[in-house]
């Protein structure tokens, strides 16, 4: 293949002798190189969450206290900001998921992108084939997930069931 020819290229302006330890070698180093860029997105996930929250609590409480007094003294302050830290938490948790299903689909892309250069053909059929046979999994993924998503950490806990 044309990825094969280039490598060769590599290693024959380099002056390396293309041994299969040398391959692995190679392997290794790009999955080191995936673990890395793994936990970079996992940092950058987490640190978009961060600035998201701290932009979203810092403008909602900036408002919140330059409120007037009518407004604190009509209701219960503090369920009032315990309600509105509740709320940031679950809209950062929200946008912290859709970072994290926007990273997913990027890393489907490459992953499917990889073979479908190498071998377009053969990938073309696997993808076929893949789709056929696990076309009868759909219906029982619809009545599977629904029963099965109770079972959450969160929800568990909030239900007393992990001590």
């Amino acid at each position: 293949s044309k990825v094969t020819q280039f490598l060769f290229q590599i290693t024959d302006f380099f002056q390396i002798e293309p041994t299969v330890g040398f391959i692995f070698s190679l392997f290794g180093v790009f999955l080191i190189i995936s673990g890395l860029i793994g936990i970079g997105t996992t940092y950058l996930v987490a640190r978009i969450k961060y600035d998201v929250l701290t932009n979203l609590s810092t403008n909602t409480m900036t408002t919140f206290f330059n409120a007037k007094f009518s407004f604190f003294n009509s209701g219960e302050i503090g369920l009032l900001l315990n309600s509105f830290q509740k709320e940031l938490q679950r809209v950062g948790d929200s946008f912290g998921q859709i970072v994290s299903i926007f990273v997913s689909v990027l890393h489907i892309l490459i992953f499917l992108s990889i073979p479908l250069m190498l071998y377009p053909k053969l990938s073309a059929e696997f993808l076929a084939i893949t789709l056929i046979l696990s076309s009868p999994l759909s219906p029982w993924a619809a009545t599977i997930l629904p029963t099965v998503s109770h079972l959450s950490v969160p929800n568990m806990v909030e239900q007393h069931l992990v001590w």
